[in-house]
């Protein structure tokens, strides 16, 4: 499986984030507490539902937002598929 983007709507600290991932290596880098590990964060809670890191949706919900979304889109060896997980609102 190739995750090949990546969209995240009021979840941790982000307001609104887009990824198109390359098809090679990516690499997240930056200053600590900037959002790396929520990026992986948002692929796990697309795929099933759930943090990783914590039983409590309302601590992944951007502070001040009443609702959040995230999604990826994957190729895999049946095709083109998404997953997406959504609180509070509809896509």
């Amino acid at each position: 499986m190739k995750i090949n983007s990546l969209y995240a709507v009021n979840f941790r600290n982000y307001e609104s984030c887009s990824l198109q991932l390359s098809s090679m290596i990516n690499v997240f880098y930056g200053q600590n507490a900037q959002g790396k590990t929520n990026l992986l964060e948002a692929i796990f809670y697309s795929a099933f539902g759930m943090s990783h890191r914590t039983s409590a949706e309302e601590e992944m919900l951007k502070m001040g937002a009443d609702a959040m979304a995230v999604g990826v889109e994957y190729a895999s060896v049946s095709g083109l598929r998404s997953c997406q997980s959504v609180s509070g609102v509809s896509l």
